[in-house]
């Protein structure tokens, strides 16, 4: 199996992928100390640095799972006074599936979204449904189902292609066709009627102590933990 990533961070999805057996072939991050992890682990993928900028093509119809969490704070309901926030990516994430056409995506993002939220899940399901991927109900995380010390509750979107479309691209191609759904910011949609995410699939509570709020972390630490996803 062949690996992209997106949004990479320090390189979670690509950990993973790793432990799959599977072979990391791209990341993209923009985070130079991001990139400097990437290069150490994955020295023989490519990578890239601003999305914005890149052309996916060259990897048409090669990658099997192309995972990705673009930029959160735009869709999060999380409080963001006085930070800058980064401008909300998922058009994107969704040029770079229309390119790079894999057999499986998977986007990682929060499970409570703003009501208006640019790229919410529901949205960024439509958008896959109009490149010819199936999207099953989508599933909640957290990180304590996984040992993390924290419970960081996400939403995790996947879309596929039947195995019956696997031997070409013909149906990838007839899909460029397909025109963007309406929605997001400018929206009073609320989503497709089906829209009804699955519970979470653990219910731990926060494993970290209270007698470490507030503790001041060293650069170093504070950007390992936003490369992680957690800021």
């Amino acid at each position: 199996m062949t690996h992209g990533s997106l949004f990479s961070g320090i390189g979670g999805f690509d950990l993973a992928a790793d432990w799959m057996g599977w072979n990391n072939k791209f990341h993209c991050e923009l985070n130079p100390f991001g990139q400097k992890v990437l290069k150490h682990y994955w020295p023989n993928a490519t990578s890239y640095d601003d999305i914005t900028k890149t052309d996916f093509t060259i990897h048409r119809g090669t990658i099997d799972v192309l995972s990705g969490g673009d930029p959160c704070q735009r869709n999060s309901n999380a409080n963001r006074s006085g930070e800058k926030v980064a401008e909300s990516l998922g058009g994107e994430y969704i040029r770079a599936v229309r390119q790079i056409m894999p057999r499986w995506v998977i986007r990682e993002n929060p499970a409570a979204i703003r009501k208006d939220a640019p790229w919410p899940a529901w949205r960024f399901a439509a958008e896959l449904e109009n490149l010819g991927y199936i999207v099953p109900t989508p599933f909640k995380l957290q990180a304590c189902c996984a040992g993390g010390s924290i419970r960081r509750q996400r939403l995790f979107v996947l879309g596929y292609f039947p195995k019956s479309d696997s031997p070409g691209l013909e149906r990838h191609e007839r899909s460029e066709m397909a025109q963007p759904s309406k929605g997001g910011q400018n929206s009073n949609s609320t989503g497709p009627n089906w829209w009804d995410p699955a519970p979470r699939i653990c219910t731990d509570t926060d494993g970290v102590s209270s007698k470490l709020d507030g503790i001041t972390f060293p650069n170093w630490r504070n950007e390992s933990i936003k490369g992680g996803g957690t800021l």
